[in-house]
């Protein structure tokens, strides 16, 4: 009596018990697939455009039922599972001649294991149990574009895009911010400003009086203005007061200061 289930003498969980393989070729778009009972689908299409022989696939209520579908017919057919729905894929599928996927069911969703032209070897088994905790190797991952990340998409599936907007990010995990994209807005209002700096410059005095006005275009009364010596003359002074009016600023000094003083000033106003 043969018990062909367990001729190797394995049998994956998972595997429906009694699966057998069968073949579709598919002759419509959107053809849908029962699954059921089904551990091996041979698929073949009558189409040379992939998007006009896409298939679905029915819900599989068992957990960990595996399903491996190799594209049987020549190199000049082509069909396509879609990543949408309860086909969580890593990303569309589109055969050429001979290649395989090997999906799994958690009861609701078929899950992508893996894709490849012989990418599971004849007569082997696929185990359907993966631990929680265990670690798989990044190389074993599907490739991940330099730059990218993975993000959950709408659709709640792991999608490699690209970091934009504000902050960039490069491939050693260095990230940026942009030029110009912090913004006063952007910071607490506590740490806003009450005033900003609106005119700033130095001059050489004019000597000939202790007191001296000089046009600075734009000063106004209401300014709070800051006068320092920056170089110090033959004879030296000290500043006694500054004061702004309508686009002058007029320093006291403790005497003359001839024209050897060099003096540096800013004019305040109060913050928009």
């Amino acid at each position: 009596m043969g018990y062909d289930n367990f001729r190797d003498g394995y049998m994956a969980k998972g595997t429906p018990l009694g699966a057998t393989s069968t073949s579709v070729t598919l002759i419509a778009d959107n053809t849908p697939l029962d699954m059921t009972g089904i551990g091996l689908l041979l698929l073949g299409s009558n189409n040379t455009t992939a998007a006009n022989r896409t298939f679905t696939l029915g819900v599989s209520k068992l957990v960990g039922h595996m399903l491996t579908i190799t594209f049987t017919t020549g190199a000049s057919t082509t069909a396509q599972l879609v990543n949408t729905g309860i086909q969580k894929l890593q990303a569309d599928w589109e055969p050429t001649q001979y290649d395989s996927i090997q999906l799994i069911s958690d009861g609701t969703n078929w899950l992508e294991a893996g894709r490849g032209a012989g990418s599971i070897p004849a007569g082997s088994i696929v185990n359907a149990d993966v631990s929680a905790s265990a670690a798989i190797a990044f190389s074993k991952l599907a490739t991940l574009t330099s730059t990218q990340v993975l993000v959950g998409s709408a659709g709640n599936v792991a999608t490699s895009v690209a970091v934009t907007g504000d902050v960039t990010i490069g491939n050693t995990g260095v990230t940026a911010i942009g030029s110009a994209k912090v913004l006063l807005a952007m910071l607490g209002a506590g740490i806003a400003p009450s005033h900003v700096v609106k005119y700033a410059g130095k001059r050489t005095t004019a000597g000939g009086s202790a007191s001296e006005a000089f046009t600075v275009t734009g000063v106004a009364a209401t300014d709070i203005v800051f006068v320092t010596i920056q170089t110090v003359g033959v004879t030296p002074r000290t500043i006694v007061s500054a004061a702004p009016t309508t686009n002058t600023v007029t320093i006291v000094f403790s005497g003359d200061p001839s024209t050897d003083h060099i003096v540096s000033y800013q004019a305040l106003r109060a913050a928009a």
